[in-house]
């Protein structure tokens, strides 16, 4: 996805609004001339329910770890304090500079702490190895302003605009969808994800016990096996 790894990564927080990284992966899956098994983690998971509503032809079926319908997001957090105290991190980042300067700091403490940290990090031990963190590392250090800049724009462009704020009929997903989320995710409360059956009405939602936000990597064989399972079912 732009903005990240080796990806293109525009400058301009504008150029990372959803309708652009929408587009990045309509055009991917159009390549292949057919629709596809569409699969995404976190702000992954947004474009993914943002493309399957838009171009539902595209997505045979879904499948979203750890974010929930977009609609729900504002809704939630506006009736949550819970989770508006969680999302505090998502309204520092609106800020410009500030937020690299103190993820940075400390040799990207801030990085760590997501990853591996006690609040936000994977509950499961060796979940990130120690090889696997310096690859994070590796990319978000690199001298390209860009490198760290570009994924937080992700929030900056998109936190408040109407593809996050919408809770209607004309928002809903109709495609088969899965729903996975980490019982213990220090982002976002479990109900945000029960919450998305209301504009996903053909959605499957499991939950993995004891893990965080990054439940694929606390996980991978509970994740796998609800997949299969998701997969081999006939609609």
């Amino acid at each position: 996805m732009r903005g990240y790894g080796e990806s293109e990564k525009p400058v301009g927080c504008r150029a990372y609004r959803m309708e652009y990284l929408v587009e990045d992966i309509r055009e991917v899956i159009e390549t292949f001339n057919s629709s596809c098994v569409l699969v995404g983690h976190d702000w992954g998971g947004a474009v993914a329910w943002n493309l399957a509503m838009e171009y539902p032809a595209l997505v045979d079926r879904l499948v979203v770890l750890s974010c929930p319908h977009p609609g729900v997001f504002v809704k939630y957090v506006s009736t949550h304090p819970r989770q508006f105290l969680k999302s505090w991190f998502q309204f520092f980042f609106q800020l410009p500079f500030l937020p690299e300067l103190v993820f940075k700091s400390y040799d990207y403490s801030g990085l760590y702490s997501v990853l591996r940290g006690r609040h936000m990090g994977c509950k499961t031990p060796e979940a990130i190895t120690d090889e696997d963190y310096k690859a994070y590392k590796y990319f978000f250090s690199k001298p390209d302003p860009m490198a760290l800049t570009g994924p937080l724009n992700y929030l900056r462009a998109n936190i408040g605009t109407d593809p996050l704020m919408n809770f209607n009929e004309g928002t809903k997903v109709t495609v088969p969808c899965l729903l996975i989320w980490g019982e213990l995710d220090g982002a976002l409360d479990v109900g945000m994800g029960e919450m998305s059956h209301q504009l996903a009405p053909n959605m499957t939602f499991r939950v993995v016990e004891g893990a965080s936000h990054w439940v694929q990597q606390d996980q991978p064989a509970v994740v796998n096996n609800y997949m299969r399972e998701f997969l081999q079912q006939k609609y």
